[in-house]
């Protein structure tokens, strides 16, 4: 038998409290299945974001963190922030390291934008390219981190449509999401 490996799974769990034995036994208990079905968990990879506040301890006021989960004899990296499905997601939910990332890619594709209009490329082809391949980019996922933009965010989103509309004389097809920084 091979071993299979496991891509972009997710666990959710709500805990009540910041030491929950019931979740390290249902990790153990995953991991295991992993092991039963000949699907290999590469601990190394594996990494946990715990959404939420730290808490402080009643009485002392010493700041909690989240336990640290162990399996297979290896520590799961605790992490800040990471990528799941195109989407960073920070611990407080926050999306900022996701806004920078499409603000810096949306403007990657704008720049191309900016060079094929230099040859005389077509208002249709220009308005194809940019529905294409920067839309898609500046509006995937939208819903979760829009809502969460703050208000230097949004004017930055609102002052970003200027370059789009200087590659369109008459503006009318072109719309953007960009905050710009």
């Amino acid at each position: 038998m091979t071993s299979q490996y496991v891509d972009d799974m997710a666990l959710v769990a709500c805990l009540q409290d910041i030491n929950s034995t019931s979740y390290c036994q249902f990790i153990n208990t995953l991991a295991s299945w992993f092991d039963s079905s000949f699907l290999d968990l590469n601990v190394a990879k594996t990494k946990e974001l715990c959404l939420g506040r730290s808490w402080r301890e009643r009485g002392t006021g010493l700041l909690l963190t989240f336990m640290t989960i162990s399996t297979k004899g290896q520590e799961v990296e605790q992490v800040t922030y990471f990528k799941y499905l195109g989407t960073i997601t920070d611990n407080q939910l926050t999306f900022k390291e996701n806004v920078d990332f499409i603000y810096k890619k949306g403007r990657q594709r704008l720049a191309l934008l900016r060079k094929m209009r230099s040859f005389n490329t077509s208002q249709r082809t220009l308005s194809m390219v940019y529905k294409s391949l920067t839309e898609t980019v500046l509006t995937y996922n939208i819903v979760p981190w829009y809502g969460n933009l703050s208000v230097k965010q949004t004017n930055w989103h609102k002052s970003s449509i200027r370059p789009v509309r200087s590659l369109n004389k008459n503006n009318s097809h072109f719309w953007t999401y960009i905050p710009r920084q």
